[in-house]
């Protein structure tokens, strides 16, 4: 079993990086939430996301803070969104599409941080909404890889844990689990 355990990164982020991950934390596996642009009911600007759908990395840390994925009609990918695969143990996997180039710019290099020094990234994923306001469904996970274009994550547990460790597992096989079902 995998526990998040902040102490393990937070020494290597920035003050605002550590808000914006203990505000995921606190909203992990809340379906359905409002959209959130900053950390609300602090007194300092912490932003949580890019002004557009996905991937932030905050000008003063070396890491990506976190996902913003939009499914609804006002989608700005063209991807196909594909929905988590729910584990046993109530962790998930979530696919993340993202297209890499032979460069790696800032954020690729900041996620391949994230990858390699195992520091978690909040996600928030468009749900559909009964009203007109923008609603999410927020998670905080670890990055395994990319493959065919995708993130792999493994999202946390309401525990924060992860049971079913994939970390042993090739990419390709978590991969086309996610994509059979």
């Amino acid at each position: 079993m995998k526990h998040i355990d902040f102490r393990h990164f937070s020494s290597k982020l920035t003050h605002k990086h550590n808000i914006g991950l203990k505000w995921f934390r606190s909203m992990n596996n809340k379906n359905g939430e409002f959209f959130y642009q900053h950390v609300p009911n602090i007194d300092e600007k912490v932003s949580l996301f890019s002004a557009e759908a996905g991937l932030y990395k905050p000008k003063d840390s070396d890491y990506i803070l976190s996902i913003k994925e939009t499914t609804g009609k006002k989608r700005t990918h063209t991807h196909e969104h594909i929905p988590l695969l729910k584990l046993d143990d109530g962790s998930s996997i979530y696919l993340y599409h993202h297209e890499l180039n032979e460069e790696l710019n800032a954020v690729e290099r900041a996620m391949k941080r994230n990858i390699e020094e195992e520091v978690p990234i909040g996600i928030a994923i468009e749900v559909e909404s009964p009203d007109s306001r923008l609603r999410y469904d927020y998670k905080i996970g670890f990055v395994y890889g990319w493959y065919k274009n995708y993130y792999v994550i493994h999202c946390v547990n309401d525990d924060l844990n992860i049971e079913d460790d994939l970390s042993d597992k090739k990419l390709s096989s978590i991969f086309d689990r996610v994509k059979k079902k």
